[in-house]
């Protein structure tokens, strides 16, 4: 597919999703090579409740998003890294990477940015997860994240855990089924991120199935043909 349909498309996306949650800052434009990032709905910066720092972190976190979704992933990754240099910690980031680096198949990398996630928001069980216990170092890429799922999954029964992000966990674990089951389950605990997968490219691979079709048209988001 060429970059205009990915670029409208990937702006459609944003501006149905953004109506969908109720959430302005993820409406942007997807600027051409010598453009900067801009806001595209004229709102005050201000009004969004961060100091200017954040603030800006927040628009360069979702310009490397949209990036990605618009398959431009060489430049989403020399972004993101720009970011990680002040601010090393920043989970969106590492996730993003995560993404990326499974979709380019660099599977090291990917598990790299995965226990960098983790980490960074404190999880120091699926950290484990994704290197000990029946981890990478035994079982391979597939089966530490299969691993990492499990112990969300069984988080998710005691308590809240966003049904996304083991749908995420499924998918690099190639497990499809599974994680479409995951989408189903975001969808019926109305999990924030839902509006936005179809923009991931982690579940790129999905789009064509009709489980996750359906899934589109019930957040009344559009449907890839």
């Amino acid at each position: 597919m060429g970059l205009g349909w990915r670029r409208s498309r990937v702006q459609k996306g944003y501006r149905d999703q953004s109506q969908l949650s109720g959430c302005p800052l993820n409406v942007f434009t997807l600027p051409d090579d010598r453009e900067t990032p801009r806001r595209s709905d004229g709102a005050d910066a201000a009004s969004l409740g961060a100091g200017p720092a954040q603030r800006a972190e927040l628009v360069q976190l979702h310009y490397t998003f949209l990036l990605q979704a618009a398959g431009r992933y060489d430049e989403a990754i020399v972004q993101t890294r720009k970011m990680l240099r002040t601010s090393p910690e920043n989970p969106g980031a590492h996730c993003g990477l995560a993404d990326i680096f499974f979709h380019k198949a660099m599977y090291e990398e990917s598990l790299a940015e995965q226990k960098a996630y983790y980490s960074s928001i404190g999880d120091r069980e699926v950290e484990e997860a994704l290197t000990q216990r029946g981890g990478y170092a035994q079982s391979g890429f597939r089966g530490a994240m299969r691993r990492a799922a499990d112990v969300r999954v069984a988080r998710f029964r005691k308590g809240y855990v966003s049904p996304e992000e083991i749908a995420t966990l499924y998918m690099y674990a190639g497990e499809n089924a599974q994680a479409l089951a995951w989408l189903e389950k975001g969808l019926e605990v109305r999990d924030p991120i839902m509006p936005y997968v179809d923009l991931y490219v982690v579940f790129e691979t999905l789009h064509s199935d009709p489980r996750y079709q359906d899934l589109l048209r019930k957040m009344n988001l559009p449907v890839s043909e």
